[in-house]
């Protein structure tokens, strides 16, 4: 594992659990994370940063500043689309939504007070114009022997807005291997497309496609319960948000209107 920042560490957990007085598990069904790597997203920047889980269960860990964040903003934009997600949701501070995909993919650090407009100018580590980051999660299935890679490559465009491509093959990639050296934002797609890898534009054809080949529900409840247990710290209902995400109502309401139209026909037939 590659130590994003000092301080910044990925601990796995057990594969005996013994110590914890549970049954040993070791199952390893499904489609599983074993590597999280990104390039200039955030303060992350020059070269790749990996964070390799393996298919484990693993706790990020670090004190205020190291990036824990940043890294798990970074799963959130390969998985859940822009206007459902809201970032830093796992950070302590107040002011969580203050952070965008811009701001990530110039490296916003920190804010100055700009005298000429009264009011703190963002500060950034890379320029709006000549540079890319990568964002990239490889997923394997140990039972079926089978790798899919979600990636995506997001630049700043002449307008000030962030553009993206959207990549996801069946098998493993990765940064220094298969997004290195891309050049300019200009020239990303054919890159790309000359390396042998299939560009999506929107995030809905993505989204469809990674879901089905990760095997998850068409209705990507999955997505939204991830999207909301990134900051289950701030969930003010935790009853209604298992009942929402997390249990099958069975028809319940159904079943009681049916019922209470029978009951009301056996009254009026009495």
């Amino acid at each position: 594992m590659v130590n994003p920042k000092p301080n910044l560490k990925l601990q796995m957990m057990p594969a005996d659990q013994s110590i914890l007085e549970f049954f040993p598990d070791k199952d390893t069904a499904g489609f599983r994370l074993h590597e999280l790597a990104v390039f200039n997203w955030g303060t992350f920047t020059g070269k790749p940063f990996v964070v390799r889980p393996e298919g484990r269960t693993a706790i990020l860990t670090g004190g205020n500043g190291t990036g824990k964040s940043t890294l798990a903003d970074a799963l959130l934009t390969l998985l859940v689309p822009n206007n459902r997600r809201n970032y830093n949701q796992a950070g302590q501070t107040q002011k969580r939504s203050e952070r965008s995909e811009r701001d990530y993919v110039l490296g916003a650090y920190s804010e100055k007070h700009d005298e000429s407009i009264g009011a703190g100018r963002k500060q950034y580590l890379r320029k709006d114009s000549g540079s890319y980051s990568v964002l990239l999660a490889t997923f394997h299935n140990e039972q079926l022997n089978s790798w899919v890679t979600l990636s995506q490559v997001l630049w700043v465009n002449t307008s000030n807005k962030v553009d993206k491509v959207f990549i996801i093959e069946p098998r493993r990639l990765s940064i220094d291997g298969d997004f290195n050296h891309l050049d300019t934002p200009a020239t990303i797609k054919r890159v790309l497309k000359d390396r042998g890898l299939t560009c999506l534009d929107s995030f809905t054809a993505y989204s469809e496609k990674f879901h089905e080949m990760l095997c998850m529900p068409k209705d990507k409840t999955p997505m939204a319960i991830f999207n909301q247990a990134i900051c289950i710290k701030d969930i003010s209902d935790l009853t209604s948000f298992i009942r929402e995400h997390m249990l099958d109502d069975g028809g319940a309401t159904e079943k009681l209107q049916r019922a209470a139209r029978d009951g009301s026909e056996n009254c009026v037939s009495n």
